[in-house]
């Protein structure tokens, strides 16, 4: 149920406040990043572990249980697959150009790997309902690490 820290897109370390102006791959086209020097889940945790790509999230989303609940006081979503594994994602909300997050308790923000564009990059969003959208970058949001 814990967040984990809040990071903009490629970046491998937390900061204060989340700006275009302190964001340090401005107009900056990487590419994905899954696995590669950018990735704050291979930094963090080494090994084979890495950020999820947009299509293992939409795995999650097509072949998964998902229940909007609390887990030891704290809301978000519990997605179950059909062999009974399953992960929460708290609501941990994003943060945009201030210290604290938006939307917290609300929504969850999760980053993928893989980019958009020259500003933006995909996300998982759970609200309501949980979706792919995509954001500016340099948001801060929480990652969810995968294994293959």
């Amino acid at each position: 149920e814990e967040y984990g820290g809040y990071y903009a897109w490629g970046e491998t370390e937390e900061k204060e406040t989340y700006s275009y102006d302190n964001y340090k791959l401005q107009g900056q086209k990487v590419g994905n990043i899954e696995g590669t020097e950018y990735d704050v889940a291979k930094k963090s945790w080494g090994g084979e572990w890495r950020m999820p790509t947009c299509e293992e999230l939409q795995e999650l989303i097509n072949n998964c249980t998902w229940i909007r609940t609390e887990l030891n006081g704290v809301g978000g979503y519990k997605v179950t697959a059909a062999n009974g594994n399953s992960i929460f994602f708290p609501a941990s909300g994003y943060k945009w150009n201030s210290d604290k997050p938006s939307y917290e308790g609300d929504n969850g923000s999760y980053w993928t790997g893989t980019q958009k564009d020259e500003d933006n990059a995909y996300y998982l969003t759970m609200g309501s309902r949980y979706r792919f959208d995509y954001s500016m970058r340099f948001a801060g949001q929480p990652v969810r690490a995968v294994h293959p």
